[in-house]
């Protein structure tokens, strides 16, 4: 019994076909080795299976451009322009970080009389020139026209322009 139970516990119940009549087991003992593992050498060197990729490239970082602005100055003195007449005022466009192109708009208030259009390559450069018509029958007066500039990455900027009507 005592050696039934040393086989089972050590490598099991043998059952047909191991050689031995069923319901035995052999179970052989020897001598032990002791290992020295100070001496002992690996018997196959670990290398790795796959080479690791990135899972996503990091771009270089872009130079930022500096933000850029724009504001407008107008004329320090009032614009004076006779009933039925036409006059010009100059604004002009003070430019950091940006050499864009500006749309301009100008407007007046209404019931003045006061036409303003901004010439044709207004935007452009640095000075914004500006067409004054007064109609014939305006009221005389000081009248403030609001000239606006926007542009692709800047904020809008905006001018008075004070015409006198006489």
């Amino acid at each position: 019994m005592k050696k039934l139970l040393a086989a089972l516990l050590i490598g099991g119940l043998c059952t047909l076909g191991c050689g031995e009549p069923t319901g035995s087991a052999r179970v052989t003992t020897g001598p032990t080795k002791k290992l020295d593992t100070a001496k002992a050498e690996p018997t196959a060197k670990a290398e790795p299976t796959a080479k690791a990729e990135p899972t996503a490239k990091a771009e270089p970082t872009k130079k930022t451009e500096k933000e850029g602005s724009v504001s407008l100055t107008g004329p320090k003195a009032a614009i004076t322009v006779e009933k039925g007449k036409k006059g010009k005022a100059t604004v002009t466009v003070n430019r950091t970080d940006y050499e864009g192109e500006l749309k301009v708009t100008a407007e007046a208030p209404k019931e003045s009389g006061i036409k303003v259009t901004p010439a044709a390559d207004a935007g452009k450069g640095d000075d914004l020139i500006l067409d004054i018509e007064v109609d014939a029958t305006a009221k005389p007066g000081d009248y403030d026209v609001t000239i606006t500039t926007t542009g692709k990455g800047v904020k809008d900027a905006m001018a008075k322009v004070k015409v006198t009507v006489k």
